[in-house]
């Protein structure tokens, strides 16, 4: 094996780790972010179909 061959072939061998790599990462962040978007969602969501509840309870809780 001359060095060129030697040096591309670990190029290659890099690259596919780093391409690895990097999607393994955007998995592990995934799953990291995405059950904190879920319960994000789900507490606007109440917020907003419970909007009337909370002013009036505001009001109740000023005077």
């Amino acid at each position: 094996m001359t060095t060129t061959q030697l040096f591309f072939s670990m190029a290659g061998l890099f690259i596919t780790m780093f391409i690895a790599g990097t999607g393994f990462l955007k998995y592990y962040i995934d799953a990291k972010i995405d059950p904190v978007a879920k319960n994000v969602d789900t507490l606007v969501q109440y917020m907003v179909s419970h909007e009337g509840r909370i002013a009036r309870l505001e009001e109740r809780t000023k005077g």
